[in-house]
């Protein structure tokens, strides 16, 4: 399914690094795949102590950042079109 799209998002509720966005990499890499991957998760820095919406939030994967991230990598035509969420 990869080929047939313009963006794959990943949202890891834990270290980006070493994750499932960076797994997928590779495995497209070994398979010479081509896309283009935004990777959402906690960064490679100390993360302070909260409640996990605000860690989220501080992360970028809350749905507001996320949505945001997304309508900023998609061109401009998509970049109009309104994104649902669960």
């Amino acid at each position: 399914l990869i080929p047939q799209h313009q963006l794959v998002v990943t949202v890891e509720d834990h270290a980006v690094a070493g994750g499932f966005g960076s797994a997928l990499l590779e495995a497209m890499s070994e398979e010479g795949v081509m896309f283009h991957l935004v990777r959402l998760g906690v960064p490679d820095f100390f993360i302070e102590h909260g409640t996990q919406t605000e860690l989220y939030e501080l992360c970028g994967f809350d749905v507001d950042s996320i949505v945001e991230t997304l309508r900023a990598r998609l061109s401009p035509k998509l970049s109009r079109v309104a994104v649902n969420t669960i």
